[in-house]
């Protein structure tokens, strides 16, 4: 039994991406999304592709693609929370990574530990950026009331002289 053209494509990809030759890959899968645009692995693939050289928003745009074909798609909502967090995107990623690990419940597959510390990493980063603005917001309180004061006081001083 042959392969159709698609698949002899993504095989082609998938001989690239073990070699590290990750722009390869992508356009071997590109050939096999042309030859068969319904196919949401062939997505998932290329999008794995990109997150391996940081192209983030290809990522997404792929992991979407994806999705939409087949909405149960563990892996596209795992890739997808994984670039949504290097781009900064945290609630996001969080989302991304929570609807991937409730999927992973649901059907095995044998990544589900990444997935829930990409969500711990996700959240981690998160509660430190909320701290960090909680902590400016805090400094700048501090520094309106020392200003009121230090006011107030001048006031006083010169009230009583």
């Amino acid at each position: 039994m042959s392969l159709s053209p698609a698949e002899q494509a993504k095989a082609r990809g998938n001989e690239f991406f073990m070699k590290g030759k990750f722009s390869a890959a992508a356009d071997a899968y590109t050939e096999a999304i042309t030859l068969n645009p319904e196919n949401a692995i062939y997505y998932t693939n290329r999008a794995l592709c990109a997150l391996k050289v940081s192209e983030y928003d290809k990522v997404v745009e792929d992991c979407k693609s994806a999705i939409a074909r087949e909405s149960r798609h563990v892996k596209a909502f795992y890739l997808m929370g994984q670039a949504l967090l290097e781009k900064g995107e945290l609630r996001d990623s969080i989302s991304s990574l929570d609807k991937a690990l409730q999927l992973s419940r649901e059907v095995s597959v044998p990544y589900s530990a990444e997935i829930a510390s990409a969500k711990r990493t996700a959240r981690k980063k998160l509660w430190q950026q909320e701290q960090s603005e909680y902590e400016l917001s805090a400094s700048a309180v501090l520094e309106d009331y020392t200003a009121l004061l230090s006011d107030a006081q001048k006031r006083q001083a010169k009230d009583s002289n």
